[in-house]
């Protein structure tokens, strides 16, 4: 076995030439996305969104990468030959973004827009999901999704009405109650368990914002109380 020594003067212009690898490495991390200024130049996916934030070295680095990536998706959610399905994947990328503690509030009406056009369960679901994280009661943009939540609420399909019950507890605020209350104790007494466990809970989130509306549906919740498991009571 040989041994190589390298002298202080041999190995400078080594490691001259790796700082160089590297640093534009860095740069091509963070500028990869700037020729992309419209929707049909560059596809944005979860896993370039990901790979992008695995290369990172420095979590400045990483909020300076999120950023220039919620951007281009700002971008592309103008287009309006933007599919379901891209707008779905556009929607989880925001979530991404949002959990790392990057401002994502503008897709909040993307999400509304999804919720009442989906067809696929994905792309509810997705698009639900992204409501209940980046909207909250207080949003002026909540007033859009009264008429998609009383849909789902009486619809046939189950884990739509449960979505779309959790959504109400946590998005509508008082103003927006009177609306769904009556179809939420109706699915109180709905033959399916879940359901009505779901219903009796966004009941009680009601409640809290509204006692006096309420009142007279505590017959109701009684009924919906004793018909379900032990559980329910415990909510």
């Amino acid at each position: 076995t040989e041994i190589y020594t390298l002298s202080l003067h041999d190995a400078l212009p080594i490691f001259s030439s790796l700082s160089a690898v590297f640093t534009g490495d860095r740069r091509r991390r963070l500028n990869h996305l700037d020729g992309a200024q419209g929707p049909t130049e560059l596809l944005l996916t979860t896993s370039l969104l990901s790979q992008g934030i695995k290369r990172c070295l420095s979590d400045d680095e990483r909020n300076r990468y999120v950023s220039k990536h919620l951007k281009l998706i700002q971008h592309q959610f103008i287009d309006v030959n933007i599919t379901n399905e891209y707008m779905a994947s556009l929607l989880e990328q925001c979530l991404i973004c949002n959990s790392l503690g990057c401002d994502a509030s503008f897709a909040g009406i993307y999400a509304i827009q999804l919720a009442q056009s989906a067809q696929v369960w994905r792309h509810k679901l997705v698009a639900y999901t992204a409501c209940d994280i980046i909207l909250n009661a207080s949003c002026d943009t909540a007033i859009l999704m009264v008429a998609t939540l009383q849909r789902d609420i009486q619809c046939s399909h189950i884990p739509s009405i449960l979505l779309a019950l959790s959504t109400a507890a946590h998005l509508m605020s008082a103003e927006f109650i009177p609306a769904l209350e009556a179809i939420v104790c109706q699915r109180a007494a709905h033959s399916a368990y879940l359901v009505r466990r779901r219903a009796v809970a966004c009941l009680g989130a009601f409640l809290l914002k509204t006692p006096e509306l309420l009142e007279s549906r505590f017959a109701t919740i009684k009924v919906s109380l004793y018909q379900t498991r032990q559980l329910v009571i415990m909510l």
